[in-house]
């Protein structure tokens, strides 16, 4: 801003003075600015130094032992087929007004690690896969000589982060000590490792990456770094931390783990709580871990949790899967980015809100509106709701999960228009993504023991089976529920108490 300034004074008085005049002038601003710059450089080298001593001071303080879990869940028992029904006229549905347990939700399945999709034959185009260019990767003059620019590999794109082999530190035992030299031969340099936040951040905003997708960026970068797995999660502990993040480190006798503190509950995943914050181990393949020590401070000014919540689909390029999908006697062909689905099977396994509304690509999307409005155009708001339940009860196939991959698994819309099978939670998820987009009408899901369906809020219709949420009516909306409309429901869940699932 304050060289802004001056170059806009200098031009208004250009006419003013001769060339020689001018120069001098412009070198006097230019080393004004230049010390301008070098003093607030220096005051915030001087906080990150007083940040990174105040922290170290707090690392040397003793680590304790930890109890870890891992959470006890109930599995969900679904129909292995889609019950079905006879079209039954609005008019003459009754009138159902079904109970509440809470107006909240926290799901109790149990849950495995996501399997990567299966790439089924299918038409792929035959273009050359682009490699993304680097954001900001020039090298500063001002560091060690033996820096390098390293390149590493992000779903199919190319990253780099900057790196010095003569100021890359080792870590010789697991133990406090040792962790502790670690972080603080990075913090000795942080000129150096820390310019990495910022092409991180670049790459992130690239990219379009929620904290997840921030993590394994930083993850992926580690491993450009540093052959030791133990180094590696340090490394992503100090970029992390730099980046704002709550994220804590602990380790067992010959092991370090990365601690992420989460909004969101996850599932089958170690955690640990120190009455504030959950942090999970999502680093670790066993299901018991003892003997963990960790620290109980954090970084000064890194208070953020991570946010699992999926808004849009990530800005990946790469090899293009297709697949069709037929309704009321018309076909279209879906298009899916490898790398999408790479980087959707990668998410560990979250509480089921934070599936909903998470983004169909913008390919995708022109085809659900080249296929789907002509047959909502011209339609009352219950109508359009009744062709989006029929559309996804028709046009996809249902499976349970273990028939499809051997184990439970939540998907995203996208992925329930990829995959060949999809059961209840899946097909909800879906519905909330059509409405959203075409109607715009609250909606919120629905779990009944057992099964996993939506209520949709539809101004002036409360004719049907209902919940009453916020004051409002919303209308039963199933479509697992073959040929149902709004406002029915399978008369073996009539009865039955329900949770409402919040997004």
């Amino acid at each position: 801003m304050k060289q802004t300034a001056y170059i806009v004074f200098l031009l208004v008085l250009l006419p003013l003075f001769s060339n020689a005049q001018f120069d001098s002038i412009l070198n006097s601003f230019q080393a004004e600015f230049d010390s301008f710059k070098a003093e607030a450089e220096k005051e915030q080298q001087n906080f990150i130094n007083k940040n990174d001593s105040l922290f170290l001071n707090f690392l040397n303080e003793a680590w304790e032992e930890v109890d870890v879990f891992i959470g006890d869940y109930v599995p969900m028992i679904k129909p292995i087929a889609q019950p079905k029904v006879e079209r039954i006229p609005a008019k003459e549905l009754p009138t159902l007004d079904i109970p509440l347990i809470k107006p909240s939700k926290e799901d109790t399945l149990e849950l495995e690690a996501l399997p990567k999709p299966v790439v089924k034959p299918a038409v792929k185009d035959n273009t050359d896969v682009e490699i993304s260019e680097p954001i900001g990767a020039e090298l500063p003059e001002s560091f060690d000589s033996q820096t390098i620019i390293n390149p590493f590999d992000f779903y199919g794109s190319r990253e780099n982060v900057y790196y010095s082999p003569r100021l890359r530190p080792t870590l010789d035992d697991v133990d406090q000590d040792d962790i502790v030299d670690f972080y603080s031969d990075l913090a000795k340099n942080a000129k150096l490792w820390d310019a990495n936040v910022k092409l991180l951040t670049n790459a992130k905003n690239k990219y379009l990456l929620n904290d997840w997708g921030y993590y394994q960026l930083a993850k992926a970068a580690s491993e450009s770094i540093f052959e030791d797995s133990n180094e590696q999660r340090l490394f992503t502990w100090y970029l992390l931390l730099k980046s704002g993040y709550n994220v804590k480190v602990g380790y067992t006798n010959d092991e370090v783990f990365l601690l992420l503190p989460s909004y969101q509950k996850l599932f089958s995943v170690l955690y640990l709580s120190d009455h504030v914050n959950t942090y999970y181990i999502l680093d670790s393949n066993t299901k018991k871990l003892s003997n963990l020590r960790t620290y109980s401070a954090n970084y000064p000014g890194s208070a953020n949790l991570f946010s699992f919540n999926l808004e849009s689909l990530p800005n990946f390029t790469g090899d293009k899967i297709a697949r069709e999908i037929t309704y009321k006697d018309k076909t279209i062909q879906l298009q899916f980015e490898n790398n999408d689905l790479d980087y959707l099977s990668s998410y560990p396994h979250c509480e089921l809100s934070s599936y909903f509304l998470s983004g169909i690509s913008k390919y995708n999307w022109k085809q659900l509106d080249e296929l789907l409005l002509p047959l909502l155009d011209g339609k009352t708001d219950r109508q359009k709701v009744d062709e989006l339940l029929h559309f996804i009860q028709l046009a996809l196939e249902y499976a349970t999960d273990q028939e499809q991959f051997g184990k439970e698994r939540y998907l995203y819309a996208e992925e329930s228009l990829y995959y060949p099978f999809c059961d209840c939670e899946d097909r909800s998820i879906l519905l909330a993504e059509l409405v959203n987009r075409y109607l715009k009408l609250p909606i919120v899901g629905l779990d009944f023991p057992g099964h996993i369906a939506t209520a949709i809020h539809i101004p002036g219709e409360e004719d049907g089976a209902h919940i009453t949420f916020n004051g409002k009516k919303y209308l039963v909306c199933d479509p697992t529920y073959i040929n149902a409309n709004a406002g029915m429901i399978p008369p073996d869940l009539k009865n039955e108490q329900i949770e409402i699932i919040a997004f």
